[in-house]
């Protein structure tokens, strides 16, 4: 399992807490700096194995739930998966999505997310 800790401004959290910002607004602002974005879209590649040539050039959160009282929450990230394949000139694209759970642990200014390991399949293993 691959377990991402992102840090967060304690003004943030404070906004969240108070309901001036919802959990997906939070999640975003914490989630989008160049480095964490990159993180993620490095486990959403390893979920998928080709022949060829796979991008996933971004994501959205477009759904969240946090309960406050447990600081538990899940987060579900849409992409696109584009695959190429330069020698015969094919390119496809696949919509997916992900359901992610995650923590906040505000006393370190933390956002834990838990990204399961998935069990790569290659065309060859349906037979």
């Amino acid at each position: 399992m691959a377990v991402f800790k992102f840090g967060f401004d304690e003004k943030e959290y404070q906004r969240l807490q108070s309901g001036e910002i919802n959990d997906k607004d939070f999640l975003n602002n914490v989630i989008n700096t160049e480095a964490n974005r990159k993180s993620i879209i490095e486990q959403l590649l390893s979920y998928h194995e080709v022949e060829g040539g796979i991008e996933v050039k971004g994501f959205d959160i477009t759904e969240a739930t946090y309960n406050p009282s447990t600081q538990n929450g899940k987060v579900t990230l849409t992409y696109t998966r584009n695959y190429f394949y330069t020698c015969s000139d094919i390119k496809k694209n696949y919509a997916d999505k992900e359901t992610w759970a995650f923590k906040i642990d505000a006393d370190n200014r933390l956002l834990i997310i838990d990204a399961p390991d998935l069990e790569v399949l290659s065309p060859g293993d349906e037979f």
